[in-house]
């Protein structure tokens, strides 16, 4: 197996790595959406960025990409001796890894091979199941319509953004992602009378699209709004002419999978993601 970086890169490793992604593509919606958006906008001022991908011969068969401060992510497939064999190369990198994301057997195998390098504890710190939709259930929707967030929405949205972050544990700054999401055109809320509920779209990939920031405040759930804005918002992005929409849950969450499932979200993958204590 021979291992391939692309450091600060982007570019390049799309041109080497986006067949192999593609052909699991909503699997590597995180992978092929953030790496080709990198690509797009990539100059001399970007984000540091490490990208790798693992060949048997002229197949490629495994990629990772590692934007610290984040965490390590993993490509579906990873064969074990295409994963062992990017361990040891970021073994010898001596890279700070603060943890890793991918298929729950790649992710536990990894985690296993970076704690012999000193790391106290890999913690598994969330289950999470990627869902693919290619054609929405019609449901009856509760009152109300989505519409799409503008500026003016910003201060009330803020804190819902915080409360997100907060429930999921990303460590990223609400007011950046809100302004980007509604500078995008990509962040929508159910209006009933006033904003709801939210949901927005991100990492669109050659063929689909994630659906994220999938929130409700706790005044305003068991209400049905969830459903509506995220059933509407997966139709509006299907008949703009993608194959499929997919998204991320958390499997300690039963109620959040059950409702994407009733919208006609399929499971495709579970995702294991441990954080390294030192």
């Amino acid at each position: 197996m021979d291992v391939e970086t692309f450091e600060n890169d982007p570019r390049a490793f799309c041109d080497t790595a986006l067949p192999f992604l593609t052909e699991a593509e909503a699997e590597n919606n995180l992978l092929i959406g953030v790496s080709s958006r990198l690509a797009a906008e990539h100059s001399t001022d970007s984000p540091q960025s490490f990208f790798w991908t693992v060949h048997d011969g002229p197949r490629t068969c495994g990629a990772g990409m590692w934007m610290p401060p984040h965490d390590l992510a993993l490509s579906h497939p990873f064969p074990a001796a295409a994963l062992a064999a990017l361990s040891e190369l970021l073994v010898q990198m001596r890279l700070a890894l603060p943890g890793v994301l991918g298929p729950d057997y790649a992710a536990r195998e990894f985690a296993a091979k970076w704690t012999v390098t000193g790391i106290p504890k890999a913690d598994l710190w969330r289950r999470e199941r990627i869902y693919r939709l290619q054609r929405v259930e019609p449901l009856p929707l509760t009152p109300g319509r989505m519409m799409r967030a503008e500026g003016e929405h910003v201060a009330g949205l803020t804190p819902w953004v915080d409360d997100f972050l907060r429930e999921t544990g990303e460590n990223e700054q609400s007011l950046a992602i809100l302004s980007a999401a509604i500078a995008g055109g990509r962040l929508f809320v159910w209006w009933n009378g006033k904003p709801v509920s939210m949901a927005a779209w991100a990492r669109p990939t050659p063929n689909g699209v994630c659906v994220n920031l999938v929130y409700t405040p706790p005044e305003e759930r068991r209400r049905g709004y969830a459903t509506a804005v995220v059933s509407t918002l997966s139709s509006m992005l299907l008949g703009q002419g993608r194959s499929f929409c997919a998204l991320y849950t958390d499997l300690s969450n039963p109620t959040s999978n059950s409702m994407y499932q009733r919208i006609g979200y399929v499971p495709i993958l579970d995702c294991y993601h441990y954080r390294f204590l030192r």
